[in-house]
């Protein structure tokens, strides 16, 4: 076996330490190999959410640990992921330090691959790791057609630090959102809550209110209105899965564009992350991260409202 002696983070779960330092090996593999006694602590079983911290020793079978072994090593990039790393290094670059970048992301290009998505942002940082030497993590998500602040770590002690600071809800999240209809009867603000768990539509995935679901509570402020749309500035205090698409659709007026959850056509779902907020106790000092609107998000906000000022970067 291995010994790989833990250095340079924080407490954190092992599975989340193995997977974020061994990208390709899945849950389902770290945790057939804990109960075999292939990946030990201190020369311990354990289990996946024991919690390992600087000092300890993780003991993992060398075969875990040759990527080859686990699936084919992948020595061809499409010029698509090759033309995103590009982007995100330079246009899409909004914010760098020496833990984490930012990138704006355009509505239309998926955080992670599946099986009907042939690139994504991950495809591009497998080729920047892969030709840069570079140690590129995701460490949250940002749904496909919702463009806006997209945070990545440059190493694993960052992407560990940063993907406990979002489960744990440390991170404060902002959007925009151009709703279609007149509001003029909601209050200028108050909270949505429910319980929303996934469900099939044909192929398609999406959300809906069920009693086993998971509790979603977002806060909104009507930020401006005309007679038939309307700027909503939603704070999602959890995480779930197409949570403001639902939320919009829950007070009668759905997004701009969603056609999923019943907004009407548009060129692109009027959806943006436009802030994010990391406080100091993360990296020692707070970052307040905010990303432009593109032309298309930007003309529809401004007719709405032209005196309208939002924080810029």
């Amino acid at each position: 076996m291995i010994e790989l002696r833990v250095e340079n983070i924080i407490e954190t779960r092992l599975d989340r330490f193995l997977r974020q330092k061994f990208t390709y090996l899945t849950q389902g593999v770290v945790e057939k190999n804990l109960r075999k006694g292939q990946i030990k602590v201190n020369g311990k079983k354990v289990k996946a959410h024991t919690r390992i911290n600087k000092g300890d020793v993780v003991n993992i079978a060398n075969y875990l640990i040759n990527e080859n072994l686990i699936i084919p090593q992948k020595t061809f990039f499409s010029p698509a992921a090759i033309s995103l790393a590009d982007k995100i290094l330079n246009e899409y670059l909004i914010f760098s330090c020496d833990q984490f970048i930012a990138i704006n992301k355009p509505h239309g290009i998926a955080a992670q691959g599946g099986s009907k998505i042939t690139i994504s942002i991950d495809h591009a940082l497998q080729y920047l790791n892969k030709t840069e030497k570079s140690q590129y993590k995701l460490v949250h998500r940002l749904d496909k057609y919702t463009s806006g602040v997209f945070i990545i770590a440059k190493n694993l002690n960052s992407a560990i630090l940063l993907g406990e600071a979002f489960r744990e809800k440390q991170i404060q999240k902002t959007y925009i959102a151009i709703l279609t209809g007149d509001v003029s009867f909601i209050p200028k603000e108050g909270n949505i809550e429910s319980y929303i768990g996934k469900e099939k539509s044909g192929v398609q995935e999406i959300v809906k209110e069920t009693e086993d679901g998971k509790f979603a509570k977002t806060i909104y402020q009507l930020l401006a209105n005309n007679n038939d749309s309307a700027i909503m500035k939603y704070t999602p205090l959890t995480g779930r899965m197409h949570q403001l698409r639902y939320h919009s659709k829950q007070l009668g007026f759905p997004i701009l564009g969603d056609i999923k959850y019943g907004g009407l056509p548009f060129k692109r779902m009027m959806l943006h992350a436009l802030e994010i907020t990391i406080p100091a106790r993360i990296f020692g000092k707070e970052q307040v991260i905010v990303a432009p609107m593109d032309k298309i998000f930007g003309s529809c906000f401004y007719s709405i409202d032209p005196s309208l000022k939002l924080k810029e970067s």
